[in-house]
């Protein structure tokens, strides 16, 4: 009985040690580098929600596909930036920066793209004034233009 009695006051004390531990780091597995409490804004976590719902492989308008999408805060704006190609129902890059329709029919499939990028944005940032938001598309990676309010404007 007595042996019973001395295992359980030694288990209670681990327990007890090891909740306090835990207790110490949030995280018991990562270091303490890792276990630091930062502080973030709300806009600041929106920013990155955004980025980790949005940057992915998905639909983004009938003529486009999101290969991805990364939101960051400047002094003066939010700037997202969206790499895109075409679905295959509209098979109409060539390479780089180069399409076979015109730029007009091109600006009008990135203003729709543009469109739903914003509605995006608004989930994550409800009062955003739309003159603060700047949504930068590329095509794997090249550049292909800027919306801003409703208007998109080339950079080829």
């Amino acid at each position: 009985m007595r042996r019973r009695l001395v295992t359980l006051v030694v288990l209670s004390i681990m327990l007890f040690a090891a909740i306090n531990a835990c207790g110490a780091t949030k995280y018991f597995y990562l270091g303490q580098d890792l276990n630091t409490d930062i502080t973030l804004t709300k806009g600041e976590l929106a920013a990155l929600q955004l980025t980790a719902y949005y940057n992915n492989t998905g639909a983004l308008t009938g003529k486009l596909v999101r290969q991805s999408l990364r939101a960051m805060l400047g002094s003066m704006s939010l700037d997202v930036f969206v790499d895109t190609v075409v679905q295959e129902g509209w098979p109409v890059y060539k390479s780089g920066t180069q399409f076979t329709v015109s730029d007009a029919e091109l600006m009008l499939a990135y203003i729709e793209a543009g469109d739903v990028v914003l509605g995006w944005v608004n989930k994550y940032f409800p009062n955003i004034s739309p003159s603060a938001v700047n949504i930068v598309f590329t095509v794997k990676g090249f550049q292909i233009g800027t919306y801003k309010q409703g208007k998109f404007t080339l950079q080829r």
